[in-house]
């Protein structure tokens, strides 16, 4: 799995090179940035398109879950980073593991009323 920093945009020039890979290649472009999620199963394809409908069709067949990549990895190497930092009158910080925790008991919750 590649890290996901190495695409974000340092400099107006990283933004233009970038974009103009996106552009130029696409699948080969998407595929890099995509490959830095975890997948339950990987796509067979990266993209199906028709102008003539329009339609458009990305990571055909590919399985993840999009809040195992956006919570759950985090807990491995940084479990204490902060993760949301709510600034109201008192601020408070949650960490990836506290956030997690949260998370687990709103989604059971959620799931024993439906």
């Amino acid at each position: 799995m590649e890290n996901i920093n190495k695409f974000i945009p340092r400099s107006l020039e990283d933004y233009n090179k970038f974009y103009n890979e996106s552009v130029s290649s696409p699948e080969t472009f998407w595929s890099k940035i995509a490959s830095t999620f975890k997948w339950k199963s990987k796509w067979n394809k990266v993209l199906d398109f028709d102008f003539n409908k329009p339609e458009f069709k990305w990571f055909i067949n590919g399985k993840l879950n999009i809040t195992e990549n956006c919570l759950d990895r985090h807990l491995i190497d940084k479990p204490d980073q902060t993760a949301i930092l709510f600034e109201p009158n008192d601020p408070n910080e949650l960490t990836q593991k506290n956030f997690h925790t949260k998370n687990c008991i709103i989604e059971y919750h959620d799931s024993l009323m439906f």
